[in-house]
């Protein structure tokens, strides 16, 4: 070891403690720098010693020991040793100047052993060096709640040697627990004890680190200037600082994960699944190839099979048809009234089909088609292209005022667009009719079957239904004839705000992708909720609410929602009914879950207000996702009115908290025990009714987990204490003494200063003024 030199002081310090609990690591922390991670923290602990070779080899080790403490230039050398009891220190201890004793705040018997097994270890062989107390591991106090530390730590916990074979360690090998973490008090009790001083570390935070080492000096210094008192460069060391108590970080607010949308493969599923389809589109040429289909979704998706499926029937013009179609109205039975608005009601095949008879004719007449389309004009606002004459900002209401008529330059266009609607019309369809089936299997009792002619290939129309289902486009390349064919289905057919008028064979396929995968899905939500539940359009079941009804189709809520599916798909009574009850469900309510089942968004009135009932009614149908975006709404709603409008949130918060648990919002839960807890001093004092309301497993919860902690707000209390204490010591206050008002017995009291100098000039006024009269006489 070098000896120190006439301006420099050398300190050897001797760092002993249990096993495992930090010492080797606090040594390189301060020698080397060493800033750990979590990974190195979790690795199984090895018994090392850090060699006080380092300093020789090592030229960065020698030259960061040195260190100016109070004007002192010191030399901090250090021993590491071994924790095993039965290990021979004696060489270790020999000229030391400070012995830094360490014990795990995570192991109360590395701090029993501090008192019964290392102080008199240390007394043995040190009997006069002074003793500084240090409890390792200071983060784990808050640490070890964290939910991901505990999924690291399960298989192999770093607070603990595993298989630890000294019977001294009964608690090695188990999981970490709430009494096994000592406080500050019990530290600083036992430093009492020993007559040491107590400070706290930790190498995961670097808290304590520094300062430590740096009182550890000042033990040694003031140590040395007891032997050595004329020595006047330890004149001005100051006695060993108090620490300031670890304020744990602020728990961090939780993240909110809304899960992956699945809208586009659960309408894709559709087209998959043919359960309750409604039309069916056949191959004229191949009497087996069939294409089964949605009404509701074809005509979200296509303006032109809108307009096919949605005008209004023949019976409202029945004097322009000839007597052949008197004579199918004259065997039509008189029509009732129903609850659901079938296919059949609103098509253009059950004008010319004979229901009674079950016998679907063909449509043939290219005629009868000329005069629906001429009964079409006066309504066409209405009937066709209906998004062109909505009106955003009534678009998702319950209640539906009648839209304005198109102006006259509108109107124009349209009749333009009509004219070529009916050429196309009566070029391709060859056949439309109605058939019944029995109604047994996932599929409608009434289908509208349809054929094309030879103007669109039936491969290319499957291709453009697929196409209708998906927002996606197939990587798979078009040949030049699948593609020919395509673009002239496309020439016929059409999807929503997507003109084909200007595009060329070559660029319509990118333009139709970009289409599909950006554009396609804002208008076709809106459209499939405007037609689906505002219209009901289709609509197969009804559900009848507490203060209402609302429409429905068996199909899209089967591939929506599971338990919709497991309702309508198994041996239930709900998959035959057409009116389904939900008792205790109000309409607002069930509207904003189908709303989400149709769209996949959430309805704009949602806040925090009103947001129980559809968390509710969402946990009751498994819908995960609309659960999460409530989620998302009444959390960034809160924290705006938090941070933003400086609202106190706290009782929102507080009647929040329990249905958000019973219900299974658990980010919503999380994001109110985060802010009960960070809040807690606040909330006990402005709102203690609200917070005792609460039930008690959710207030031990929340004392447990208040922040700032309970024994922060101790620690930092008599930390203050002791600080006033201190300066009142190093700064005593002089008092000046008091006067005496009373005399003694034999004298007259003291009068004031201020009258006796009144009564001085009295005395002299009344001097001058007989000395003048005496000269006046004389």
């Amino acid at each position: 070891m070098d000896y120190e030199q006439s301006h420099q002081e050398l300190v050897k310090c001797v760092v002993v403690g249990d096993t495992a609990v930090g010492k080797t690591r606090l040594i390189c922390a301060k020698a080397c720098n060493l800033i750990l991670d979590l990974s190195q923290l979790m690795t199984t602990h090895i018994p090392t010693v850090w060699a006080i070779d380092q300093y020789r080899i090592h030229k960065e080790v020698l030259e960061r020991s040195w260190e100016v403490v109070d004007g002192v230039n010191v030399s901090l050398r250090l021993w590491d040793t071994f924790g095993d009891h039965d290990k021979d220190r004696r060489f270790a201890y020999g000229r030391s100047d400070v012995v830094l004793l360490c014990f795990s705040i995570a192991n109360p018997l590395s701090l029993r052993n501090c008192k019964t097994v290392w102080y008199p270890e240390i007394r043995k062989f040190c009997p006069n060096t002074p003793i500084v107390l240090v409890g390792c591991k200071n983060d784990l106090r808050y640490m070890f709640r964290d939910e991901q530390f505990q999924n690291l730590c399960r298989e192999r916990s770093p607070f603990f040697r595993v298989n630890h074979l000294c019977c001294r360690f009964p608690e090695c090998g188990r999981p970490l627990k709430e009494c096994d973490i000592l406080s500050p008090e019990q530290g600083r009790n036992m430093a009492k004890e020993i007559n040491a001083s107590y400070y706290e570390t930790s190498v995961f935070t670097g808290y304590g680190v520094k300062q430590v080492f740096e009182n550890v000096i000042r033990s040694a210094l003031i140590a040395r200037r007891q032997q050595r008192f004329l020595m006047t460069s330890l004149k001005h060391v100051r006695d060993c600082l108090l620490q300031e108590p670890f304020l744990p970080p602020k728990p961090q607010l939780p993240q909110l994960v809304v899960p992956a949308s699945t809208y586009g493969l659960d309408i894709g599923s559709l087209l998959n699944r043919q359960a309750y389809t409604d039309v069916v589109f056949v191959n004229h040429t191949a009497s087996k190839a069939s294409i089964n289909c949605h009404k509701i979704v074809l005509i979200t998706a296509s303006d032109m099979l809108n307009t096919l499926f949605t005008f209004p029937p023949y019976n409202r013009c029945k004097a322009h048809f000839g007597t052949c179609i008197d004579s199918v109205i004259a065997s039509a039975p008189a029509t009732t009234k129903r609850l659901t608005r079938c296919a059949s009601d609103i098509s253009i095949a059950s004008s010319v089909d004979d229901l009674d008879k079950h016998e679907p004719k063909p449509f043939v007449d290219d005629s009868l088609l000329d005069v629906r389309w001429n009964h079409l004009k006066y309504v066409l606002s209405a009937s066709l292209f209906p998004l062109l004459s909505f009106d955003a900002s009534k678009l998702f209401k319950h209640s539906f005022s009648k839209q304005k008529l198109f102006s006259y330059n509108r109107f124009q266009q349209s009749k333009h667009r009509l004219k070529l609607f009916q050429q196309k019309l009566v070029t391709i369809y060859k056949h439309v009719r109605q058939a019944r089936l029995d109604g047994t299997s996932l599929r409608s009792t009434r289908q509208s079957i349809i054929s094309f002619g030879d103007n669109i290939p039936f491969e290319a129309l499957n291709t453009y239904i697929s196409l209708l289902y998906s927002f996606t486009t197939t990587t798979k390349p078009f040949t030049y004839g699948q593609l020919n064919d395509l673009y002239k289905c496309l020439s016929y057919l059409d999807f929503v705000d997507f003109d084909m008028s200007i595009l060329s064979l070559d660029n319509f396929i990118p333009n139709m992708q970009h289409y599909i995968e950006t554009s396609k899905y804002d208008i076709f939500a809106k459209r499939f909720a405007f037609f689906g539940i505002e219209k009901g359009l289709f609509s197969d079941v009804i559900f009848r609410l507490d203060d209402g009804t609302c429409y429905g189709h068996k199909a899209v809520l089967m591939a929506r929602c599971e338990v919709m599916e497991a309702m309508f798909k198994g041996d239930f009574r709900e998959s035959l009914a057409q009116i389904i009850v939900f008792p205790n469900v109000a309409k607002d309510t069930f509207y904003s879950m189908l709303f989400y089942i149709y769209t996949d968004m959430l309805v704009d009135c949602i806040n925090h207000k009103n947001c129980l009932p559809l968390i509710e009614l969402a946990n009751r149908f498994c819908l995960t996702r609309l659960i999460g975006l409530i989620e998302e709404c009444v959390v960034n709603e809160l924290s705006c009115m938090c941070e933003k409008q400086k609202t106190d949130i706290t009782p929102a918060v507080i009647r929040l908290l329990e249905p958000s648990q019973i219900h299974n919002a658990d980010q919503l839960t999380e994001f109110c025990f985060h802010y009960i807890t960070t809040h807690y001093n606040d909330i006990c004092h402005n709102h203690t009714k609200l917070l005792r309301s609460l039930h008690p497993e959710n207030q031990a919860y929340l004392n447990r987990n208040r922040w700032p902690p309970v024994w922060y707000l101790k620690e930092l209390d008599y930390f203050e204490r002791c600080v006033r204490e201190r300066e009142w010591q190093q700064n005593p206050k002089s008092y000046k003494r008091r006067r005496m008002s009373a005399g003694c017995f034999c004298f007259s009291p003291s009068k004031p200063k201020s009258n006796r100098n009144q009564l001085n000039k009295a005395t002299t006024s009344t001097y001058s003024g007989l000395t003048y009269k005496i000269i006046g006489i004389m």
